[in-house]
């Protein structure tokens, strides 16, 4: 429903805006993330960062844009994204849970699942901790090798998944 009302404000097609959302999967790039907490921090405090390494010829830095998403009966939550995407690449919900990926290339990967961008996406909007998000993860049919990093500023702890469309 959100792509087809983007198409039709923009006046661009929905199949354009399928495939822009497609990009992603045919060409997980290798980011950075992290998460930090305990003795590894000041005063115990929980930090996670994300960098997005896409390459600056893409041109997509023009475009960047935080989307603050109030979905009804889910959680509300910040998308670090562009204009005219709406699957996500980083965000955090209002309960402190934060996502990011790394891309891991992967022999087994098919198409007929949920891109990792609307997993992050889906995490995001119904995660209370951790653990929901990591099982989000776990019992989707996922389409690449995906390196997730799910964190929670509440329970000040994050998980990493290594994943590819099967395993």
């Amino acid at each position: 429903d959100e792509m087809r009302g983007l198409s039709d404000a923009s006046g661009v097609s929905l199949m354009a805006i399928h495939r822009a959302h497609a990009i992603p999967d045919a060409f997980p790039t290798q980011c950075s993330n992290g998460a930090f907490w305990g003795d590894a921090t000041f005063e115990g405090r929980f930090l996670q960062f994300r960098n997005l390494d896409w390459s600056r010829k893409l041109g997509v830095h023009n475009y960047a844009c935080v989307f603050v998403v109030s979905p009804k009966g889910k959680h509300n939550f910040v998308n670090l994204g562009f204009v005219g995407f709406i699957g996500t690449l980083s965000g955090m919900n209002d309960r402190g849970i934060a996502v990011g990926q790394v891309g891991s290339r992967s022999a087994d990967e098919w198409h007929k699942g949920t891109s990792f961008i609307f997993l992050l996406r889906r995490i995001l909007e119904e995660a209370d901790n951790v653990e929901t998000g990591a099982r989000i993860v776990r019992e989707a049919h996922r389409t690449v090798g995906i390196n997730y990093l799910i964190g929670s500023a509440l329970e000040k702890k994050a998980v990493a998944l290594e994943t590819t469309a099967r395993h």
